[in-house]
């Protein structure tokens, strides 16, 4: 049902959100490698120390916070 809602949501309403991300759009359970990769993500947003429970006080810095060596 969220992968539905994500879609039914997106077209009743298309200016409230910038993105959308339906997830599990398949009737079935999850398992295996799927689930253990939301479950690394959700490990590694809750392990980050600026997470404070959703509530940064900043943008948060993708990949390893440093300037690539091109720049």
């Amino acid at each position: 049902m969220g992968c539905m809602q994500t879609f039914v949501w997106g077209e009743t309403w298309p200016d409230f959100a910038d993105a959308l991300a339906p997830l599990a759009c398949l009737p079935v359970e999850i398992a295996g490698r799927n689930r253990m990769m939301r479950y690394m993500a959700i490990d590694a947003i809750r392990r980050d120390s600026a997470w404070m429970d959703g509530n940064y006080r900043s943008e948060p810095v993708q990949g390893c916070g440093r300037r690539p060596r091109c720049c």
